[in-house]
Order: structure tokens, then C-alpha cells, then sequence
């Protein structure tokens, strides 16, 4: 049942509740042309060759903030750059029900617009198992999402998330 904020005093109710990138950025920056001549991109994997023509390697993945208010996650849809041995070790094990208890070491691909220092940020990258994308814990725990994912945020904070990211251009909120 949607509760009146109690930092705005508006009700948030139907609130977006995961932010995803459709690419890894370093592949979107490639313009479309060459995104088709250099690689490939699925719901969940990228490779491509880039302009230093270094082949690289990427996995679609969920960080998930809580928001104990609406008794959910946020989730931050993410892509990670991975090694090309642990990309293949991922494509390889990618239908086995049991997730990993071994992290692989990976990076964000992706900025968020209003927070410095995302793409490029270290991350534990953890399979989950066939039926849900691997999640990543941020290495560096002094880092603010680091700190939002250790702490949680409120419903308020996830409008106004949503709400930056929208006068950014970088998505359209559905109401």
C-alpha cells in the first residue's frame, strides 16, 4: 500500500524499481557501423574488437541496492568487463543451476550520470544460477554505490535517481 513520503510529502507509488543498459558503453561509443563490423551484442553478452584492436568481453549483471521502505531491491542493470578466460568459463557454466561461490574479478561498463567514478569501478562478479543474471558487489566500499548497496536507500532516494537520470537523457520514466 503506497505511503505518503515522508521526505516530500508526495506518494510514490508505481515506482521504476531497476535502471538497465542496453550495451557496455565502450561498444555503444562505437557508433553502430562499427558496433556491426567489430562485434556482437545479445541480451547478456558482448564481444568486440576495439579501435586498439583488443578483443573484449562483457556480461549483462544486477547490483542491487535495497529499499527496505518498499521491501525490494533496486536494481542497477549493469554490464561487466570480464577477462576473456572468465567470460568463456561464464558462457560455459551459463545453464548450470547452482550459482558460483567463486567471484570473478570484473569492472562496471557503464557510468551513471550523476555519480563520478562508475564505469571503470571494480566489482565482484557472482553467478547466480540459470535462471537470474549474475550480481556484482562494488570492491571498493568507501565508493558511494558501495555504500547505498551496504546500506540501502529510501524510495524517495530511488524517485530521485530516476528522476536525475531522466533530465540526463539517459532514460524515459514510464508513469
Amino acid at each position: 500500500m503506497p505511503s505518503k513520503c515522508g521526505v516530500c510529502g508526495q506518494v510514490h507509488d508505481n515506482v521504476a524499481m531497476d535502471v538497465a543498459f542496453g550495451m557496455p558503453d565502450p561498444f555503444f561509443r562505437l557508433g553502430r557501423r562499427e558496433r556491426d563490423r567489430r562485434g556482437q551484442v545479445t541480451s547478456d553478452l558482448c564481444q568486440f574488437v576495439d579501435a586498439e584492436d583488443r578483443e573484449r568481453f562483457f556480461v549483462r549483471c544486477v547490483l542491487l541496492v535495497p529499499v527496505p521502505e518498499a521491501g525490494d531491491s533496486f536494481a542497477w542493470g549493469f554490464w561487466a568487463e570480464v577477462s576473456e578466460q572468465d567470460f568463456d568459463t561464464i558462457v560455459d557454466t551459463w545453464d548450470d543451476a547452482a550459482p558460483s561461490n567463486t567471484p570473478i574479478r570484473a569492472t562496471i561498463a557503464n557510468p551513471i550520470p550523476m555519480m563520478d567514478g562508475v564505469l571503470g569501478l571494480e566489482v565482484d562478479l557472482l553467478t547466480q544460477g540459470a535462471e537470474d543474471r549474475p550480481h556484482l558487489l562494488i570492491r571498493d566500499k568507501s565508493h558511494p554505490l558501495a555504500q547505498q548497496q551496504s546500506r540501502g536507500m529510501s524510495l524517495h532516494g530511488v524517485v530521485e535517481v530516476l528522476k536525475k537520470l531522466e533530465s540526463s537523457g539517459e532514460i524515459k520514466v514510464a508513469e
